[in-house]
């Protein structure tokens, strides 16, 4: 029986399976006349029939093709949704092809806010059996025997704890109090944790999160540098770099990217301040999520004076204690939680 990971948020879903990881949009569209699927469907993306027999675009083919009609819920009743449950569908499917009964323990997580009213629910969505049809594979079944369930955020953590073999680690984010700020696409969550326990009372999830950062810029080179048409993670990594390439030139961006991140990056830091009280009793902050790599250098300037050069450690960036680098230092922030969640079942069922 394998071990696999996955988190599902309002911005994407995210797995790890054996050696491998994924990710892809957490939307879906009907795919209606645009295609069916028939046994000589040949589709390069996820389409998926639900239990009455309708074909779903999820992730990018959805965006691609379906436009106004995209079904995206969110809020704290979304688990219970038909959309959340073809996206358990969709990462099954992208964890294996196999046309055997594919078995697993799975390690999820879900918001701190909602985590013990939704996790009943959560366990009873994925436990069991799932037929699932995508594409031109024929039948498909994956059975979860067990499912852990975390706080969302507890799974960056015991990426610090916890090495890639399931061996657990002692260090600052085993042993001291530090917090937890995983920047998303949609949210921002904010977790405090003291030798591994979470604290609710230092725990908070803001609206505000790094696609609408992103949209801004891109929608800005698209005015000043017609044609260059870059995706979605093309503008995150010019945005990390500071600069484009465009007609066999580079062109700094650093005044886009500023106008764009520090709004957020603002308002990240504002909490920090009310809700820890500017971290002053904590011996680190742990930065992780998709907006990580954008935040980082104003997140840093908060803590320039009166705190350690080190005191903010980065999932995939410099700077790294000693004792966190070989654990974190090459997790894409992005998988930061996801990576952990695998990780602490590696522990948990070893």
């Amino acid at each position: 029986m394998d071990v696999a990971a996955v988190n599902g948020g309002y911005s994407h879903f995210k797995w790890r399976y054996k050696d491998r990881h994924g990710i892809f949009p957490s939307v879906r569209g009907p795919a209606r006349e645009l295609i069916q699927i028939t046994e000589d469907s040949q589709v390069d993306g996820i389409l998926l029939r639900d239990a009455d027999g309708r074909d779903w675009f999820v992730g990018d083919l959805a965006l691609q093709h379906c436009g106004r009609v995209l079904s995206r819920p969110e809020g704290r009743d979304w688990v219970t949704t038909p959309a959340y449950a073809m996206y358990w569908q969709a990462a099954f499917s992208e964890m294996s092809a196999a046309c055997r009964p594919v078995e697993l323990k799975v390690v999820t997580g879900l918001p701190i806010d909602y985590y013990r009213e939704q996790r009943v629910i959560l366990d009873r969505q994925v436990v069991g059996e799932h037929q699932i049809r995508r594409g031109s594979r024929g039948r498909q079944t994956f059975v979860v025997q067990e499912l852990a369930i975390l706080p969302e955020l507890m799974g960056s953590l015991f990426c610090c704890v916890i090495d890639a073999r399931g061996q657990e680690v002692d260090n600052v984010a085993s042993t001291g109090h530090v917090g937890i700020v995983d920047v998303g696409g949609h949210n921002v969550n904010f977790m405090g944790v003291e030798r591994m326990v979470p604290k609710r009372d230092e725990s908070r999830t803001t609206d505000a999160g790094c696609w609408q950062a992103v949209h801004l810029v891109r929608e800005a080179i698209d005015r000043e540098w017609p044609g260059l048409n870059l995706h979605d993670h093309e503008v995150v990594q010019a945005m990390i770099a500071r600069q484009i390439k465009w007609r066999r030139g580079e062109y700094d961006i650093g005044r886009l990217v500023d106008a764009a991140i520090v709004p957020l990056a603002e308002a990240i830091n504002g909490v920090i301040s009310q809700l820890w009280n500017g971290a002053s009793r904590f011996d680190a902050i742990l930065l992780t999520g998709g907006g990580a790599l954008l935040t980082e250098l104003y997140i840093r300037e908060q803590f320039r004076v009166g705190y350690p050069p080190d005191f903010v450690q980065v999932f995939g960036g410099d700077h790294l204690l000693p004792e966190l680098a070989e654990l974190i230092g090459s997790v894409d922030p992005v998988f930061g939680n996801v990576e952990g969640m695998y990780r602490y079942g590696i522990n948990l069922w070893r």
